[in-house]
């Protein structure tokens, strides 16, 4: 019975050994997913996120092409913004860069709503809700794990 209790007991801290791992592991592969996509050429990013688009949405050819433009419109009006946030800024700078890329991504989804069929509105509506709750999920765990390295 001691036996079973200290298996048990030893299988359960490896999994959470190993989970910790595999967070850690995610973390840097989004950085190092948000750096390689930052290198690409906004002609090629735009390219790729018009094809997600294009399964995702079932984009006609037209509308396909149309997504392009718009996303490559947005990726070269926030390049600089992105590069200067990086950059050493004050907290005010940072908050009107972050308004400016906001814009950028408003006049986008005005854009491709434009173009859209209702349908296709809403799976759009649908796939940006995900995006943002996933975002909102990172940034939770991100804040987790810096008030527990704080501790």
């Amino acid at each position: 019975m001691k036996t079973a209790i200290s298996i048990l007991t030893l299988s359960v801290c490896l999994s959470a050994a190993n989970l910790s791992a595999q967070k850690t592991g995610s973390r840097e592969s989004h950085h190092d997913k948000f750096e390689k996509q930052m290198a690409m050429p906004p002609e090629q990013r735009a390219k790729e996120e018009s094809d997600r688009a294009e399964k995702q949405l079932s984009l006609s050819a037209d509308q396909k092409q149309k997504w392009e433009q718009a996303a490559l419109t947005r990726i070269n009006a926030n390049k600089p913004l992105i590069e200067k946030l990086q950059g050493s800024t004050t907290p005010d700078e940072r908050k009107s860069l972050r308004g400016d890329i906001k814009k950028n991504g408003k006049s986008f989804d005005q854009s491709v709503n434009a173009m859209l069929t209702p349908e296709q509105k809403t799976k759009w509506d649908t796939w940006k809700a995900e995006k943002r709750k996933n975002m909102e999920k990172k940034m939770k765990e991100k804040k987790m794990a810096e008030d527990e390295f704080e501790d």
